[in-house]
């Protein structure tokens, strides 16, 4: 119904040392297979979606990628420290508000096409959950909630790494399937 016009990538040709548009014809492309080799197809489709709005000019970077696969690997490691048979907590705390708080900003960025501010969402919530873990602050119940959540929401965007500790966490079907969870706006 409407018309949405990408903006270009690009990269710094280091011969000249100018920002180019990214192309075949300059050659100065990335290999996605090179990338996902390197890094896993869920890093490559991370970073491709943080990389910044979609609709405006964007610089590549491998720090960016770097970032992204660091990110995953956060993701990974606060899901091996959660009691997967956990699953409710008290409902009404600092982390279920952050977490209603990430549904609604990850619902409403993906629905403006805005993965940028997503991602970086799903980064902030990542966070807030290892810090309640640190700190103590939450029942096991509501750690288990909150990362089953950060799985929902961050399954469109990394869906190879949610699936695996979706089922890790003995969910049955796959977690496409689970639904997209809804936010309380009295939380958020």
């Amino acid at each position: 119904a409407r018309l949405f016009n990408q903006g270009m990538i690009t990269k710094l040709n280091p011969a000249t040392g100018k920002i180019e548009k990214m192309s075949k014809s300059r050659g100065n492309t990335v290999s996605p297979d090179e990338l996902i080799e390197r890094f896993g197809a869920d890093t490559v489709r991370v970073y491709t979606l943080f990389i910044g709005p979609p609709e405006k000019e964007s610089e590549w970077s491998e720090d960016g990628v770097i970032g992204a696969w660091r990110f995953l690997q956060r993701v990974h490691e606060l899901c091996g420290r959660v009691d997967p048979a956990a699953r409710d907590g008290a409902t009404d705390t600092d982390l279920l508000r952050v977490e209603h708080r990430t549904i609604e900003r990850v619902t409403e960025d993906a629905s403006r096409f805005h993965f940028h501010t997503a991602v970086a969402a799903l980064m902030e919530f990542q966070r807030a959950i290892a810090d309640a873990i640190e700190a103590g602050t939450e029942t096991p119940g509501s750690i288990g909630r909150a990362v089953r959540t950060l799985l929902k929401l961050l399954h469109p965007i990394a869906p190879h790494l949610t699936d695996d500790w979706w089922e890790r966490f003995g969910e049955k079907g796959f977690l496409v399937d689970a639904g997209w969870p809804a936010f309380d706006p009295a939380l958020a």
